[in-house]
């Protein structure tokens, strides 16, 4: 069995630490975690609550931890091949189930209003809004994001970024975005080759 998180945005205000630790403190510990980008938002780092450092140490306490960063958590992007007891940081990952082969990424790189956002030190003024939300644009980055597994060979893709969960096929490809922790409060869980999309 594996889990997979996106868009935790743990530190911010939004964040619903105290739904995400039941979720996290209900779960087999003996399992891999991937925290498909945005676990951690770079707006608030110095001002974290007591149930958003709770909620690290439930995650700390799975045996084996894949962190993918985001755009809120790029820093993280600089310990990419960072090994560390269970930590490993990747800028993005595959995953296997069998012989089919998904494609994991938080999904920001294929967001073409990426430049299109205001400054970073705007960003970390201003809290996240619901604009991921539309279902134009979430269809927008889903087509790209697609196409990406697509030309490298994957039968399907788990990503993030636009707080919108989802688990669809595109074809013959499996879509599957984990949501997030603002609004949806939902992750993925694999279990037996199969993915189920889990509204907390």
């Amino acid at each position: 069995m594996t889990l997979f998180l996106s868009d935790l945005h743990l530190g911010h205000p939004m964040c619903r630490a105290g739904k995400l630790n039941k979720f996290l403190a209900s779960q087999n510990k003996q399992q891999t975690i991937y925290l498909v980008g945005d676990a951690i938002d770079d707006a608030t780092l110095k001002c974290w609550p007591t149930d958003h450092v709770a909620a690290v140490g439930e995650i700390l306490a799975f045996s084996r931890i894949i962190y993918l960063p985001g755009n809120h958590d790029e820093f993280m992007s600089a310990v990419v091949g960072l090994w560390s007891n269970a930590v490993t940081v990747h800028s993005d990952g595959f995953y296997m189930v069998g012989d089919r082969k998904y494609f994991v990424t938080h999904g920001h790189k294929y967001d073409p209003t990426m430049p299109l956002v205001a400054p970073r030190w705007f960003r970390r003024s201003v809290p996240c809004t619901g604009r991921f939300h539309t279902k134009i644009f979430s269809g927008f980055l889903k087509d790209r994001v697609v196409k990406a597994a697509q030309k490298i060979g994957c039968d399907g893709v788990i990503c993030g970024h636009t707080h919108r969960p989802e688990h669809d096929w595109v074809g013959e490809l499996e879509y599957i975005n984990c949501g997030d922790w603002f609004f949806s409060c939902t992750a993925v869980v694999e279990r037996d080759g199969e993915f189920k999309l889990v509204e907390v």
